[in-house]
């Protein structure tokens, strides 16, 4: 499959999981968001060894090393996704929520 096809099949994915996700109950969705915090966490060992080798990819196709940096995985930064997620689902649910009006 070609990257082309593969973006658009992703994207069409994604927006059907958003219709599905708009629908779920706010409990439901934070209950999600920490079984993936926590998915994270357990991950983390296979996720920087999988990272390594897309790292070692990228410099090999000569991505710079600032764009590197910005795909590197390290525990710390596993860690800053996983409480990040945390920190959403802690937060009120916005479905179906007006915030501003202009």
């Amino acid at each position: 499959m070609k990257i082309e096809e593969m973006m658009r099949d992703m994207g069409r994915r994604a927006r059907a999981a958003g219709r599905v996700l708009a629908g779920a109950k706010p409990a439901d969705k934070d209950r999600a968001l920490t079984i993936i915090a926590a998915a994270l966490r357990d991950s983390a060992d296979s996720l920087m060894e999988e990272n390594s080798k897309d790292l070692e990819a990228g410099e090999q196709s000569g991505l710079s090393s600032a764009m590197i940096d910005r795909l590197r995985l390290t525990g710390p930064r596993i860690e800053d996704m996983a409480r990040a997620l945390e920190e959403i689902a802690a937060l009120p649910d916005p479905v179906g929520e007006v915030t501003r009006i202009w």
